[in-house]
């Protein structure tokens, strides 16, 4: 059997049991409510086959993701205590690959309030920021809207982040996310320029629309986008619902600000000319994982 029937028919047994995998190697639970299950043969692919078992044991609406070959670097989340393991592996293995399976280190993760020492931004003619519902609300004002962390320690290299936002209003920026790269800053825009612009600014001294990262994505208002963004090993990965839109290397580049981010040092979250949701925020230290290599 060719590996896109096996998969195709994986991907059934899968959705079938209660389980659905996505574009990001997702596996959500919808049973909404305690359970004890075995799902056999969900789809995976590894180094060694293209199938994992999965032994839930306390599963609530929760997902769990994992490494893929498509160079999706996902946070790994344990909150609905699911093991995974390979069917090609021996019992050994399997123990093996259990006990080595760690938590993330978080450096934050929003829970449905502000974390301390984040703050509103006072960029100038900036709107309100709210938490409503264990959602951050971004308002338009007169220029860029947001909120940042306040600390020196956030770390210069060796860190990815997760963020889900979505445009209610406006017709310009989906979200606008600053963080360093190495000594440097750099912004990832989604949904600039007009509202479909996707890029870092600035590489070289060129914005977002004008260098090498620049990309066209067809934004929609009101649809939830999961962006994923990792600085490690001398390179900027970032990805839009799974698709990939920046991969280049940091080594010997210069990245710089614009004006307005400048006050948004280290790690910002931002808006301009929309109104716009955020209800995921987490960043994962990678530093001690990098040092075990």
């Amino acid at each position: 059997m060719n590996r896109g029937l096996t998969l195709k028919l994986a991907l059934f047994a899968g959705f079938a049991m209660g389980l659905v995998g996505d574009a990001e190697g997702q596996i959500s639970c919808r049973s909404g409510r305690w359970a004890q299950r075995f799902v056999p043969r969900t789809v995976r692919q590894n180094r060694c086959c293209t199938s994992v078992n999965v032994i839930s044991n306390c599963c609530r609406t929760s997902r769990i993701t994992w490494r893929n070959r498509s160079g999706y670097p996902p946070i790994q989340r344990n909150d609905c205590c699911v093991t995974m393991v390979c069917p090609c592996a021996n019992s050994d293995q399997m123990a093996n690959d259990a006990k080595s399976v760690e938590p993330p280190k978080y450096i934050v993760r929003f829970a449905g309030e502000l974390p301390q020492d984040w703050i509103r931004t006072n960029y100038g003619g900036q709107g309100s920021v709210e938490v409503q519902n264990k959602v951050i609300t971004m308002d338009i004002g007169q220029g860029l809207t947001g909120i940042h962390w306040n600390t020196k320690n956030f770390p210069k290299d060796n860190f990815e982040f997760v963020v889900r936002a979505r445009r209610i209003t406006g017709e310009d920026m989906t979200c606008g996310l600053t963080f360093p790269v190495g000594d440097q800053f750099a912004s990832l825009i989604v949904g600039g320029w007009g509202g479909s612009v996707v890029g870092i600014s600035c590489i070289d001294d060129k914005a977002a629309d004008e260098n090498e990262t620049t990309s066209d994505m067809q934004l929609k208002h009101r649809q939830w986008y999961t962006i994923h963004v990792r600085v490690a090993d001398n390179k900027l990965v970032c990805f839009v619902d799974g698709k990939k839109v920046v991969d280049i290397s940091t080594k010997g580049r210069k990245f710089s600000l614009r004006g307005d981010c400048e006050s948004s040092q280290p790690f910002a979250v931002f808006s301009f000319g929309t109104y716009i949701e955020v209800d995921r925020l987490e960043i994962v230290d990678l530093s001690e994982k990098r040092s075990e290599k």
